[in-house]
């Protein structure tokens, strides 16, 4: 027994050690391991010719068959729609010479929002607000580009300390998106149970407005510190069954200090059994956020805030980034204000992007 486990620990240290090798010889120097789950592993790592480093994330040696690597390529062409402050930059998708595929992303220095929740919630309104507001910003530039994430969840939104803005939110892992042109949506259970939609447990194709609900679920945890069905979290049916029958605790009762009617009634609705009756999109929760901090304009390091230059439809489903209230509009690519080092990468953080 002993023996086997010898030879098993050996061939694992040959395929990371022929990964390393391999991905030396291409377009990055690798650097420390950040992470590793069931599909992939993620690096550190530093482009051979510019200035940039990267989170690389690669197939692990032994798992990569056909549908692997299509769900990589797949993550990389739905990364590569999407251009917004909030959303973490997807740089290349590439193919090592083992034929193991591999995408390069920005490197993001900061906690997970998970991390967060545990370390400081509840938080107060402003800050919650503040983190919920650049969220809603880079879903709705999600769904305007026909992006569905389908496992929208504290793991998947980084927050970052960037030089006079605190708290940039970066949403991340787009392995289970789809997009609103596909048919392949076949029902299936997706997702993470805790911030998991009714409808996608009944079976039916996740929408927009499943990432609605997910946002919800964030958003209540923020501002209660705790899950919404947090007393069913260790048995999985109960779960499930609490989200598609048993009506949510307002977040205002779960706060000592209470909360505004008005945020309370904005969390409620996110939550909403009924997909019709939550916010259509990220475009309408976007609004709503703003019109309820009262459409200040702020301004955000690196980037400019334009005034709409048409009017909205009411109504509308359907979110042009043009015409939103408050537009985010990046003026220039500057590579150093993407590029930090990750301090903060322990593998728990990382496994939820590995295991997508």
């Amino acid at each position: 027994m002993v023996l086997r486990a010898l030879q098993k620990l050996m061939r694992w240290v040959v395929r990371q050690w022929r990964t390393w090798m391999d991905l030396r010889r291409g377009t990055y120097i690798v650097g420390r391991r950040l992470g590793q789950g069931g599909m992939g592993t993620v690096y550190e790592a530093k482009h051979r010719h510019l200035a940039r480093k990267v989170a690389l994330k690669v197939v692990r040696p032994g798992k990569h068959p056909s549908d692997l690597q299509a769900r990589f390529a797949r993550e990389a062409d739905v990364a590569s729609r999407l251009d917004h402050p909030n959303v973490v930059t997807f740089h290349e998708h590439g193919v090592m010479p083992d034929g193991r595929g591999y995408v390069a992303m920005e490197l993001v220095d900061g906690l997970s929002l998970a991390e967060v929740i545990a370390l400081a919630a509840p938080l107060s309104s402003q800050r919650a607000l503040h983190i919920l507001e650049q969220l809603a910003a880079g879903l709705a530039h999600t769904h305007a580009r026909g992006v569905i994430h389908r496992d929208l969840k504290p793991s998947n939104v980084m927050v970052e300390q960037r030089e006079g803005y605190p708290d940039l939110v970066k949403l991340l892992d787009f392995g289970l998106a789809t997009t609103t042109e596909d048919d392949d949506d076949d029902g299936k259970l997706v997702g993470t149970p805790l911030f998991m939609a009714p409808e996608v447990i009944e079976g039916r194709p996740a929408t927009k407005e499943t990432d609605v609900y997910a946002f919800g679920t964030i958003a209540y945890a923020l501002l209660t510190g705790e899950h919404l069905f947090e007393e069913q979290e260790s048995e999985r049916s109960r779960l499930l069954r609490a989200h598609l029958t048993q009506p949510p605790v307002p977040p205002s009762l779960r706060r000592r200090d209470g909360l505004d009617p008005e945020l309370d009634a904005l969390v409620m609705r996110c939550l909403e059994k009924d997909p019709s009756r939550r916010f259509a999109d990220g475009g309408d929760l976007l609004i709503a956020l703003r019109a309820f901090r009262g459409g200040q304009l702020r301004p955000v390091d690196g980037f400019e805030l334009r005034a709409p230059t048409t009017v909205r439809r009411p109504g509308s489903t359907c979110v042009d980034p043009s015409s939103w209230p408050l537009e985010l509009r990046r003026p220039s690519r500057h590579t150093s204000s993407t590029i930090a080092h990750n301090r903060f990468a322990p593998s728990s953080r990382l496994r939820p992007m590995l295991d997508a």
